[in-house]
């Protein structure tokens, strides 16, 4: 890429696709793929996709690329047909009808996502295309005639034939190349630049976005009692006011600091600038100075751009953006406008990390070398850089003394042990086990941290693919509003790195899964980093806080929001709303890293975590009553960050009596809503162990009490350590304490009764049966004063008026307690000449199990037209078809309690049916697009289905006419189908009785 070239703000879709052509040629894809766009637009790719079983087929594929790329896929032409069940002819080739091409798919884990690029696009289309399970229909003429029109197909557009494929395949040496990932260990920033990088980012900040940060000029005089002072800003208004008054503003651009919370302290000094210093000692006109301060700033911002290294972006229109490779190719391309990239002066380049003498390594001084000063330094250093040390034990060495630390981060050290574990041998090699790469000598241990544990230094956003350095990385967030509080409840984020310009300029609002999201929060990566991202972070604190009424950023904000969104994550693993995989929990970790950063950038929020524990701990029940603390689960992640208060001591068991206890009595309504009868405390005091109790209190407050498990756990690996580990790793915990982390949940998710669970929570002695059954009616009684619950109670109202959407993942809600419609869908191909139907039908029954009647295809309106069948919905070109049965759940009888749904192969076994799929799910009621799915089945492998042509799938029932719906998912295999129900009927009776 040519230095002198103008720097050129691209499109999105043009630099992502330069992008993904960087891939794919520093990185070949397969040895049987290749891609290459055409000279004269990026827009357009050719590729030749081989079967790896049957190299003599050559399939050439045109890829047209939208400017909307990669929001929008791009379509995808095959030139020559194929054999295959989604290969259908159109205009100018044949089509793949593919799920991962459509973008008009809009629920989760299906259609297009941002992330895909052209290499992993070409390598599903290869595995698609070749999959002999699809070749099942001859539409397109069998595989002869296939292999002929490849071999004699010539392109138009580009030189590609059968004897010179164009772009040709990649050698085996080809296949041998890896793009380096150069590392480089960043330097702590320095205090005084930490302010500098805050100023200038929040100076950068778009003044379209409704919060933003204005630099500081004048610190007004406060006495020391006061909680709030008023900080003037650069702006000026129109009145010159005097140092040191207090006004009230009932608009203004000053920026208003909460002190205490802040942690400023009170001083009567006054810190003036040339501008109030002109004001009170001459009679200069104050619009002239302000003016001449104007002019100072131009100039001052002028001689600041003089000294930058990027070469200045120059403005096209449209017509005049090229397209074609070559001239692309001889651009310097511009990062988005709303991006916010590292400064090439913050000393972590490769030329002053070079320069740095602090980062040379050294000989240690005599005097801290003792009787070590005896042996050579270079003789130290090769006993240590033998095959003999692990890494570990040459961190264990590290900690016995000065010298041996100076040793054992030299460089030679680590680049040995790098070889040793990787094979790479020298600073610019690269192996082929590893394509990390070390920039100097003093970066080799960094190297060796990250690719330990699985950290690349190419952390990239998975929609525009730029790195934590060109531009600020965050995470896709959800959040739902309680609609009594008005308060945000629940925020969910995805730990799927999303930059600051695809969700400001390009409106990304998907994740890579298909997941709709609203909001954005940048993490902490590196100090830097961080400095660049807060301004950006403390926006999103004061969205995430509407009750406060403010727009104005207060630093406790950060610890009432990352408490929600590390609650709301653990409520998730606890209720299996997600899996307990790395990268979930690795998102425990960074949402720990970010508050442990604001709590170091401002140091009042120690006092205020200590000041909170403190008083739930120590104070008296009304500290701990819920109009106090609403959430246990908000308070509980503060205890990370705690450096009075920990969970764990012999000594001071306060901590946990204090949790556990008001855990427990705010359980009481929670149980008693699934089991009424136990709110009712016996006349005479129990002295026997009540097992069956104890048994339904457990499975009643299952994810509250895995909640406590999982704070109790994390709580163990919040320390300095891990925090100095995650400056390394880019936030990143080591790799090591996942996996135990993961181990130790997935232990946690299957404790089963109260000894293992008190085990968990670390409390000794644990509590008998007898106790435990007394802990409950105390609890009760405890509940009752409180008024956490009445006497005479209708339990059967909790949660009637709904629940947090993000909730509905778990397992505890199978449908949404403000349940209106269900809607279940299935599709189905086959792949014979007549048509093949797979029915789905729903039985209806009555409270005495009573069966009321079936709505199938034949009989398309049930219950007064409360449920409706879609009838035969038949593609014979795609050999495809679909029934959908909509039910209103709101509007149905009284007299229904439940509805089996069934699907069933016509007269013929479900051995026939080809690429079933059903869905199960409600739509949203704010947003009818959104879909909550409420059961899913995974078909079996047809040799397990034998002759078998029904399947049961999910039952949909309320306990009483006024009670909430419940889905339960059952999978029953059997016989049968629509309109000879006979062989059906006994499995839905049995699935109908074992409902409690």
């Amino acid at each position: 890429m040519s230095s002198q070239a103008t720097a050129l703000h691209l499109p999105t879709a043009t630099r992502r696709l330069l992008r993904d052509y960087t891939e794919v040629s520093t990185c070949p894809i397969d040895r049987h793929i290749s891609a290459h766009p055409l000279d004269s637009t990026i827009y357009e790719w050719h590729a030749n996709l081989r079967n790896p079983t049957n190299t003599n087929l050559t399939v050439h594929l045109v890829l047209v690329f939208p400017k909307s790329y990669p929001l929008q896929p791009p379509s995808v032409t095959l030139c020559t047909p194929i054999p295959h069940a989604n290969v259908v002819q159109s205009l100018g080739g044949y089509r793949i009808c593919l799920d991962m091409l459509d973008s008009g798919k809009m629920d989760p884990y299906e259609g297009w996502s941002s992330c895909y690029t052209v290499a992993s696009v070409l390598r599903q289309l290869q595995a698609f295309i070749f999959d002999p399970s699809f070749q099942f229909t001859q539409a397109n003429g069998d595989m002869r005639t296939a292999l002929h029109r490849a071999q004699t197909f010539e392109c138009g557009k580009c030189t590609h034939s059968f004897a010179k494929p164009w772009p040709s395949f990649p050698t085996e040496d080809d296949m041998k190349k890896k793009a380096p990932v150069v590392v480089i260990r960043r330097r702590a920033v320095p205090r005084n630049q930490q302010m500098q990088m805050q100023k200038k980012m929040t100076e950068m900040a778009p003044a379209a976005e409704p919060f933003v940060w204005k630099s500081v000029a004048v610190v007004n005089s406060v006495r020391e009692t006061e909680e709030w002072t008023v900080v003037q800003s650069r702006r000026r208004t129109g009145k010159m006011g005097v140092v040191g008054e207090e006004k009230k503003f009932k608009k203004t651009n000053d920026v208003v600091v909460d002190k205490k919370s802040a942690g400023i302290k009170s001083t009567n000094q006054v810190v003036q600038t040339s501008y109030w210093a002109a004001l009170s000692s001459s009679d200069v006109d104050p619009q002239q100075l302000l003016l001449k301060e104007d002019a100072n700033k131009l100039k001052k911002v002028k001689t600041e751009e003089a000294k930058t290294k990027r070469v200045p972006s120059k403005t096209f229109t449209m017509r005049e953006i090229p397209t074609s490779l070559s001239e692309l190719q001889a651009l310097q391309v511009a990062l988005p406008i709303t991006a916010k990239p590292a400064d090439t002066k913050d000393g972590n380049s490769a030329a002053a990390h070079e320069a740095d003498p602090l980062l040379a390594t050294t000989p240690a001084s005599i005097r801290n070398a003792g009787r070590f000063s005896k042996l050579p330094y270079e003789v130290i250093l090769h006993i240590a850089a033998s095959s003999i040390l692990s890494a570990t034990d040459v961190l264990r060495l590290s900690q016995t003394c000065r010298h041996m630390y100076t040793v054992c981060q030299d460089g030679h050290l680590w680049r040995s042990l790098f070889k040793q574990r990787h094979g790479q041998g020298g600073i610019s090699a690269t192996a082929s086990s590893s394509s990390i790469t070390a920039a100097g000598l003093a970066d080799w241990k960094t190297a060796f941290a990250l690719e330990v544990n699985c950290v690349t230094e190419e952390m990239r956003c998975f929609a525009t693919k730029l790195t934590w350095e060109e531009d600020v990385l965050g995470v896709p967030v959800t959040y739902t509003i309680n609609p009594k509080t008005k308060a945000v409840d629940y925020i969910s984020c995805q730990v799927e790195l999303l930059s600051r310009s695809a969700f400001h300029t390009d409106k990304v609002r998907t994740t890579v899964w298909n997941e709709k999201f609203t909001e954005w929060m940048p993490l902490y990566i590196t100090q830097e980093h961080f400095l660049r991202a807060r301004p950006d972070i403390e926006r999103f604190m004061v969205k995430m806080s509407p009750e406060r009424g403010t727009s104005i950023f207060r630093p406790d904000m950060a610890l009432d929001v990352l408490a929600k969104m590390m609650n709301t994550l653990i409520v998730l693993l606890s209720d299996k709303g997600i899996a307990a995989s790395s990268h979930a929990l690795e998102g425990y970790f960074l949402l720990h890293r970010l508050m442990a950063a604001f709590v170091d950038t401002y140091p009042a929020l120690q006092n205020e975590v200590e000041n909170r524990i403190g008083a739930f701990v120590m104070g008296t029940d009304n500290n701990r009553h819920k109009n106090a603390v609403p959430s246990l689960g908000h308070l509980l992640p503060l205890l990370t960050v705690s450096r009075v208060f920990k969970w764990s001591s012999a000594s001071d068991p306060r901590v946990q009596n204090a949790f556990l206890g008001e855990l427990a009595d705010r359980s009481v309504l929670w149980v008693c809503a699934k089991f009424p009868h136990l709110a009712k405390i016996p006349a005479r005091p129990c002295r026997k162990p009540d097992m069956e109790l104890l048994k339904n209190v457990w499975s009643a407050g299952l994810v509250s009490r895995r909640l406590i498990m999982f704070h109790v756990h994390a709580m163990g690996y919040m320390d300095s350590g891990l925090a100095r580990c995650s400056e390394v790793l880019y936030g990143r915990p080591p790799k090591r304490v996942v996996d135990e982390f993961q181990s130790h949940t997935k232990r946690m998710l299957n404790i089963d009764f109260w000894p293992h669970y008190y085990q968990a929570c670390g409390v000794a002695p644990v509590p008998t049966p007898q106790q435990s059954t007394a802990h409950w009616w105390q609890a009760v009684r405890n509940s009752l004063r409180k008024g956490y619950h009445t006497r005479g109670m209708d339990f059967s109202r909790v949660h009637r008026s709904g629940v947090s959407s993000i909730l509905l993942k778990g397992e505890s809600f199978s449908a949404p307690p403000d349940l209106e419609t269900v809607v279940m869908e299935e599709t189905w191909r086959w792949g014979t000449v007549h048509t093949v139907y797979l029915d789905a039908t729903c039985s209806v029954f009555d409270f005495k199990n009573q069966h009321v009647e079936h709505i199938t295809y034949c009989n398309t309106w049930g219950q007064e037209g409360c449920i409706i069948h879609s009838g035969d919905l038949i593609d014979n070109t795609l050999r495809q078809g679909t029934h959908t049965i909509t039910i209103n759940v709101r509007k149905l009888s009284k007299k229904v309690k439940s509805m089996v749904f069934c699907m069933s192969g016509y007269y013929v076994p479900l051995t026939d049916i080809k690429q079933p799929t059903v869905k199960f799910q409600a739509p949203d009621r704010k947003d009818e697009t959104t879909m909550t799915p409420l059961c899913q089945y995974n078909f079996l492998p047809t040799t397990s289905l034998g002759a078998k042509t029904n399947i049961v799938m999910c039952v949909l029932w309320r306990r009483t006419p006024t009670d909430r719906w419940q889905v339960k998912a059952l999978g029953s295999i059997g016989n049968g189908c629509a309109g000879y129900f006979g062989p059906m009927m006994p499995d839905m009776r049995r699935a109908l009785v074992e409902l409690q």
